[in-house]
C-alpha cells in the first residue's frame, strides 16, 4: 500500500472520529473570551543526522526562548507562537566547530468541535489549521593546523507550511489544565542545499546568513517526508491574572532532498517554562 493511500485512510479515520465526538457530545464552548500573552525560557535537546554534510550525528542542548499570544473567543482560538535557540555543539569529529540555529514561527486557528468524558474528566476538542515557518541552520567551521587552513560549510532546512492542527484540553480546579496538540504540514515550501556543497551556485547564493535560504525551496506534501510536531502543555493559576505554564514539544523532521543518499533526519525535544498573563 502506498504512502498516499495510508495517509488518505488515516485522514478519513480522523475525520470520522471528530464527527462522532461532535455528534455524541454536547457542544460546550469556553466559559468566556480572553487574551493571553506569555514568555518562557528553557532548553532544546537537539539531534540531527544530515548526510549532506557528515554521516555523524550532531547533538547537544541549547537555550531556548519561547513567546506566545493567544486570543480565546467563545468557540474559536487564534494562537501565535515563536521560539528560537542557538548553540555550539560537538560531534565526534575533530577539529570541527558546529553552530546550530533553530527557530519557528506559527499561527494557528482552532475551532471548538465538542467535548467528551475521559476518566471522569471533561475533555474539550478542537480542530483547525495554521501557517508555520521552521528553520535549522548548521554551520561547520574547521581548521587544519598542519596546513593553517580554515574551511567553512553550511547546511540548512527551511520550511514554510500550511498545517493541519488537532488539540485536546482538560482542566481541573485543583490540578490545573493539560493540553495536547498535534501539528502536521499538509503542504510546505522546503529549502535544502543543492548537490555539490559550495560548488553549487544555488548554495553560494545563500551566503553566510541562513535567512537568505528562506525564499528558496520546492513544494512538498505531507506524504513526501515525515514531519510532525507534538505539544504537551501544563498551566496552573498563580492567582489574579497570572498563570504558570510549562510546555514540552517534540519535533521530528525528515527530508530526502537534495537526494536520498544525502538525506536528513532530525528531532528536537523542547522544554520551556514561564509566566502567562491573562487579560
Amino acid at each position: 500500500m502506498s504512502a498516499r493511500a495510508l495517509f488518505a485512510i488515516a485522514l478519513s479515520l480522523a475525520a470520522t472520529t471528530m464527527m462522532t465526538i461532535a455528534q455524541e457530545s454536547n457542544l460546550q464552548p469556553q466559559d468566556q473570551a480572553s487574551n493571553l500573552i506569555g514568555v518562557s525560557l528553557g532548553v532544546i535537546d537537539f539531534h540531527q543526522q544530515d548526510k549532506y554534510m557528515t554521516p555523524l550525528v550532531v547533538s547537544g542542548t541549547m537555550p531556548a526562548v519561547y513567546a506566545s499570544f493567544e486570543l480565546r473567543l467563545l468557540e474559536n482560538r487564534h494562537m501565535f507562537n515563536g521560539s528560537f535557540g542557538v548553540a555550539s555543539m560537538n560531534p565526534d569529529e575533530h577539529p570541527r566547530d558546529v553552530t546550530v540555529h533553530a527557530g519557528s514561527l506559527t499561527y494557528t486557528f482552532l475551532h471548538h468541535i465538542g467535548c467528551a468524558e475521559l476518566d471522569g474528566q471533561s475533555v474539550q476538542y478542537f480542530v483547525g489549521g495554521g501557517l508555520s515557518s521552521f528553520v535549522t541552520n548548521t554551520d561547520f567551521d574547521s581548521f587544519d593546523w598542519t596546513r593553517s587552513y580554515q574551511s567553512f560549510d553550511q547546511t540548512w532546512y527551511w520550511s514554510h507550511s500550511l498545517d493541519l492542527v488537532v488539540r485536546g484540553e482538560t482542566k481541573s480546579a485543583t490540578l490545573g489544565a493539560i493540553a495536547v496538540q498535534l501539528r502536521a504540514p499538509i503542504l510546505a515550501l522546503v529549502s535544502r542545499p543543492a548537490n555539490g556543497h559550495w560548488l553549487s551556485n544555488e548554495n553560494t547564493k545563500v551566503g553566510n546568513h541562513f535567512l537568505n535560504a528562506a525564499t528558496r525551496g520546492t513544494l512538498q506534501y505531507l506524504w513526501d517526508d515525515l514531519v510532525l510536531s507534538t505539544d504537551i502543555e501544563y498551566s496552573k493559576s498563580l492567582g489574579g491574572q497570572l498563570e504558570l505554564r510549562g510546555v514540552y514539544r517534540f519535533d521530528y523532521v525528515s527530508s530526502s532532498r537534495p537526494d536520498p543518499t544525502l538525506s536528513m533526519k532530525m528531532y528536537l525535544n523542547t522544554f520551556v517554562m514561564g509566566v502567562v498573563w491573562r487579560f
